[in-house]
């Protein structure tokens, strides 16, 4: 498997402080049977969370020379998590951020509460310089899970979405867990990621249980496809593939203003 969506770096962000914690993660991600992984480091326009592009290979090319050193069969490549601003397209020409593995893919990180305004906007632009967006942990979102029309939009626009392994797991709250479902069912989710920040609850080896809950909602070739193909072709500048809709799953009403799917276990 393959993993694009990964805060395994020590001591740039909220990831692991020490060399030895991001060992204890890579550990866990050959455990649980990863053999690539994207290191994407926060950055947000404007704020503190924020890291130079050499900084960010420098490291990845000192922790891949450590993993070799201490025998771990993972490969890590360099990658941002980019906060989603108007800034983004000035700072890719500048050279100031970086793409996922030096593909032609952009992870981007809306906020929690709201889409900033003019996004789309900013969307155009990227795409307009043949960009392509992974959508971060949409699920994670307050205004996409109010307003899930919004969705289409964002996929009308040509982006995809990457939902966490945790968010199915219910780690982000029930109300989370049902709208990553809601958009899994409804064959809109192209990667499943990671989002790991540590060895001991925000782990790479949660993908596991993950795995066995999303198989059960969609099936095996659904779980290959978000977790080994489509990451795959991120690496190679391809376009993702869609998945069908779950089977098994009907829509309904939850308090007058979310849809969400009871899912029946086939």
């Amino acid at each position: 498997m393959i993993d694009i969506h990964s805060h395994i770096l020590p001591g740039i962000d909220d990831g692991p402080e020490t060399m030895d914690e991001t060992l204890e993660m890579a550990w866990a991600y050959e455990r649980a049977g990863f053999e690539a992984v994207i290191a994407t480091p926060h950055h947000i326009p404007g704020t503190s969370w924020h890291v130079h592009p050499e900084t960010i290979r420098r490291l990845v090319s000192h922790v891949n020379d450590t993993l070799v050193h201490e025998g771990i069969r993972l490969h890590l490549k360099p990658g941002m998590e980019i906060g989603l601003a108007p800034e983004v397209p000035r700072l890719l020409s500048e050279k100031g951020l970086l793409t996922l593995a030096d593909s032609c893919y952009l992870l981007l990180e809306s906020p929690f509460q709201r889409l900033p305004l003019n996004w789309e906007q900013t969307i155009f632009d990227l795409a307009a310089h043949g960009y392509r967006i992974v959508w971060a942990h949409p699920e994670r979102c307050g205004q996409l899970q109010e307003e899930p029309e919004l969705l289409n939009r964002i996929l009308q626009l040509g982006g995809f979405l990457q939902v966490n392994w945790g968010s199915i797991l219910e780690y982000n709250g029930s109300d989370v867990c049902a709208f990553a479902k809601q958009m899994i069912g409804q064959g809109r989710v192209h990667c499943m990621a990671t989002d790991s920040h540590d060895a001991l609850s925000r782990r790479p080896d949660n993908a596991v249980a993950g795995m066995r809950a999303l198989e059960d909602m969609a099936g095996l070739e659904t779980v290959d496809m978000l977790a080994r193909e489509n990451p795959g072709r991120i690496l190679r500048s391809e376009t993702l593939n869609n998945v069908a809709p779950a089977p098994g799953a009907s829509r309904e009403r939850s308090n007058g203003t979310r849809r969400f799917f009871q899912w029946k276990r086939r």
